[in-house]
């Protein structure tokens, strides 16, 4: 009885204790890209697109709601959010909201990463008041629990804590119901 005790306690310390996806009501995990052709994206010129360091400890300021959108690199993921977009079209970025997408470039089809890397490249210089991140090895799909090969959506609110979490494909009315999420969480913006 004892050696599959001692068994699956090896086990946990080799490989780590496994991570539990939080929920709402848990503070969001922190994630740290290194700017190293993944971070925060940022607009260079033109056409150029250039990469820091994004850590959501210090880029998600306190006082604020984040609507933080995480995609895989699919086509399909797109599809799966475009309820989420119809619904928020009239709500842009203001002193007591912000979105922030992320791609999961992990979860791309092989040989279509540059393709979609490009393609958030364009996002940013069409939404230049969106947050855009590149997430090259699929960190906070893990941390977060997000959804393999498609979009999950966490609001957070102004205090750090999750209020809502929506998985994929989203219909009409769980993009609303993260509209009404991030409406209730904005009028608690001090």
């Amino acid at each position: 009885m004892r050696l599959p005790l001692l068994l699956a306690a090896a086990c946990t310390l080799i490989a780590g204790p496994a991570l539990a996806a939080p929920k709402a009501g848990d503070p969001l995990p922190r994630l740290v890209l290194s700017g190293e052709d993944e971070g925060l994206m940022r607009r260079v010129g033109d056409d150029d697109v250039a990469y820091a360091r994004f850590d959501t400890g210090k880029t998600l300021a306190r006082g604020k709601v984040y609507l933080l959108t995480y995609l895989a690199a699919r086509r399909s993921a797109q599809k799966m959010s475009q309820p989420l977009k119809k619904a928020l079209k009239s709500r842009p970025p203001n002193a007591k909201y912000q979105p922030v997408n992320f791609m999961n470039l992990d979860d791309c089809i092989f040989g279509t990463c540059g393709f979609a890397r490009g393609q958030f490249e364009d996002h940013l210089h069409a939404q230049p008041t969106v947050v855009h991140v590149v997430d090259e090895e699929g960190r906070g799909r893990k941390l977060w629990g997000a959804q393999e090969e498609g979009v999950s959506v966490y609001v957070v609110d102004h205090t750090g804590v999750i209020t809502h979490i929506a998985r994929g494909p989203l219909t009409a009315a769980s993009a609303q119901a993260v509209r009404d999420a991030i409406d209730a969480a904005v009028a608690k913006v001090p």
